[in-house]
Order: C-alpha cells, then structure tokens, then sequence
C-alpha cells in the first residue's frame, strides 16, 4: 500500500501564536502531525507541503482597497462586487478596478464565499511564512531516512485572486500557470492508495484542497486527521460541516493515533 501525506500550510503565520493569522489549536496540529511522520517514516511514499505565500500587496489584504474617506479595511471585512460598483470600496490603484471587477464577479457566480480581507500573512520571504519548526525537522529527517525529497508546493502569490486550494485558485487566471489545477500534485495523490491529510486551516484551506481532490480521486482514499487540524476561529461551524460532509461521501475522518496504529 503506498502511503501519501499531505501537510496543508504548516506555517508560523497560522501556527505559531505570534502568527498574524493565528489558528487556535495549530500547536497541538503540528506536535500530532510531527508524531505521524516520526512514527511513520518508511511507511509514507510521498510527502506534499503546500505553503502559503502572499505579497503584501494583494487582494485579499487591507493595503488593497480604499474606501471614499480614504481608509483601509480592517480585518475580517467582506467586500462584494456590489461594494466595488457602488464605490464603497474601490482599489487603492485605480488601474486594477477591471481586475477586481471581474474577481468579484466570478467569485460570487462560484457561491463558495465572497472577498474576505485576512491580515497580510505569510508574505514572500518572511519568517511568517516559514514553515513549523518541528514539521521542518521531521520532514528533513524523513527525506535523508527515505532518500527522496518531499514535495513543497506553493500557492498564494497572484495578487488578483485568492488560492485556498492547493490545487487551484478560487479564480484561475489563465495566464498564470500557478493559478490552474496543479495535475502535478494530482499525479502524486492518484498513485496513492491512502492520502492522509492534515494542517491548517481546517474551515478553508484544508476544505478547498480536499474539495478540489475529490473531483479526481475516491474520497474513500482519503484519511482526514480530525486532531491535526483546526478551524480559523469564527468558523467552526464551517470545519465541523466539512468534516461531516466528508464522511458522509465515503472519506475517513480518523486520528493520528489511528494511522500511526494501522498503517
């Protein structure tokens, strides 16, 4: 049985509590997560880490949009296509409203979410960005173990569209290859016969990556780790429906103890 790991943004940002887009439970995450790779170790085939990576400047950041007084929205603010045609909100730069005109309506015809400004996280190059330390560890650890390298996948840096999943962004920008469904990963999970899945967010990023594998693999391959993810707070009622839907379409919602002990 070939065994694939996918860790989902293990990163300081989200996993440390001194990270700008903190995730509550992160910490107990990585120590699970890290106790699956160390006990584990031969028995995983392959690795995959996505990771984050945002410019400061981006649509789904405060330094984006401008309102008529001139300030910026704070956190947590939802911006609609109806928001930008009424000026309510408008880009800083008046050359990109055609681009965020477009976002908008595109990602309201997809009925998943509208705009949610985050706090500027995991920005190219900062240590916010860096992946968990005791992840990092066992990772390296791993690759020499198992004399191969893990998969490190990144998302984030087109600063026209947001990228939950790490198999494409929410709106794909046809001209930016990063953008598009990375069959790569998908290659990498179809010769796999068990996928455990775990990291952060679990109410977004670990949602929409799994939504997005499941149109090209069983859900029955997939093993969820219910105690190496966690909800960004204020959506918990989020993660607990995606976890339920989960199971109710065939995938396994398990523990780490659970594939430490079976696998």
């Amino acid at each position: 049985m070939k065994n694939s790991l996918l860790i989902i943004d293990p990163q300081n940002d989200f996993c440390s509590p001194e990270g700008s887009l903190f995730v509550k439970g992160a910490e107990e995450d990585c120590r699970s997560i890290k106790k699956v790779l160390e006990n584990l170790d031969k028995k995983i085939d392959s690795i995959i880490i996505t990771m984050d990576m945002h410019h400061f400047y981006d649509i789904s950041h405060p330094g984006f949009w401008i309102n008529a007084e001139g300030e910026k929205p704070v956190p947590y603010t939802i911006i609609t296509k109806e928001d930008l045609v009424q000026g309510i909100w408008k880009p800083a730069n008046p050359e990109n409203y055609n681009r965020a005109l477009d976002y908008l309506i595109k990602l309201e015809l997809n009925k998943n979410f509208s705009c949610c400004i985050w706090p500027p996280h995991c920005l190219i190059g900062s240590p916010g960005a860096g992946i968990n330390q005791e992840i990092l560890d066992s990772a390296c650890k791993w690759e020499v173990d198992n004399g191969k390298p893990v998969n490190f996948v990144y998302k984030g840096s087109n600063i026209f569209t947001e990228h939950y999943s790490a198999i494409r962004a929410e709106v794909p920008d046809p001209e930016d290859r990063q953008t598009v469904t990375n069959m790569g990963v998908i290659k990498i999970l179809k010769n796999s016969d068990r996928i455990i899945v775990c990291g952060e967010a679990l109410s977004h990023c670990v949602k929409y990556t799994v939504n997005d594998i499941i149109e090209y693999i069983p859900e029955e391959k997939l093993y969820i780790l219910d105690d190496c993810s966690s909800p960004v707070t204020g959506f918990e009622e989020q993660g607990k429906a995606f976890l339920r839907e989960m199971e109710e379409r065939g995938a396994n919602i398990v523990s780490s103890d659970f594939v430490i002990e079976n696998f």
